[in-house]
């Protein structure tokens, strides 16, 4: 009799890619659009963690910049739950 192999269980992996308007309070208003929160409730270990008034990683300076302008990505994180 031959024992069926154990299959390897493997944990979701999900690519999650936002893109939303960046830029000066001069370009895109008083109110962001929620990418940085989107993208916390993927990360963060509590989901729902939510600061209405955060400072952004990036400069000003940054945003007319390569990394901003579709030359590079920015990396969040990787996060695995059951």
């Amino acid at each position: 009799m031959m024992m069926a192999r154990k299959q390897d269980v493997r944990i979701p992996t999900y690519n999650i890619s936002v893109v939303g308007l960046s830029g000066t309070e001069k370009e895109k208003g008083q109110c962001g659009i929620g990418k940085s929160c989107l993208c916390n409730r993927f990360v963060r270990p509590s989901a729902d963690e939510f600061h209405l008034d955060h400072t952004s990683v990036l400069s000003t300076s940054d945003f007319g910049g390569r990394v901003v302008n579709n030359d590079h990505f920015l990396y969040w994180g990787e996060v695995s739950r059951s």
